[in-house]
């Protein structure tokens, strides 16, 4: 479950940016419409990653903070500096996107290994990884391309 705030509005050729803040929980945010309030499924979420902006409807700067599933830490990503942080009282006047994941509902997704090795085991080659995806997406390209041309 996402939600996107409306952050910008353009009217007369230019636009501003709305700074209003926007309380949200980071546990039991409750999504339960009073026409379903009888029933017992449970409409809880909690927020695990936020997207944040800082600046003006002409330029400004993103950062996020994520909960790791596993650990249940939060961190704040701001460019190539990573802070153990929780979203901050002065964050509900720059959020952007909230993402809430339904309590109760495993967070299951699969982390590629060279991304969970501990602390003893050899670092991934950084370059080779970026080369190796390169090298996917041209292939996948170059395959898009042949069945596009085979089609005309």
């Amino acid at each position: 479950y996402s939600f996107l705030w409306h952050r910008f509005i353009y009217h007369d050729g230019g636009s501003i940016k709305l700074d209003n803040k926007v309380t949200f929980p980071l546990t039991g945010l409750a999504v339960t419409p009073p026409a379903i309030l009888h029933h017992r499924n449970n409409l809880t979420y909690n927020l695990y990653a936020c997207v944040c902006h800082y600046g003006g409807s002409s330029a400004g700067h993103y950062t996020a903070y994520s909960k790791n599933p596993r650990t249940g830490d939060w961190h704040h990503f701001n460019d190539e500096n990573v802070a153990k942080q929780r979203p901050q009282e002065e964050d509900y006047s720059n959020a952007y996107i909230l993402f809430y994941q339904k309590q109760g509902v495993p967070f299951d997704f699969n982390i590629p290994k060279m991304f969970t090795s501990s602390e003893t085991s050899p670092k991934p080659n950084i370059d080779q990884l970026i080369l190796d995806l390169d090298h996917s997406v041209e292939r996948d390209w170059q395959q898009e391309k042949l069945a596009h041309d085979s089609e005309s």
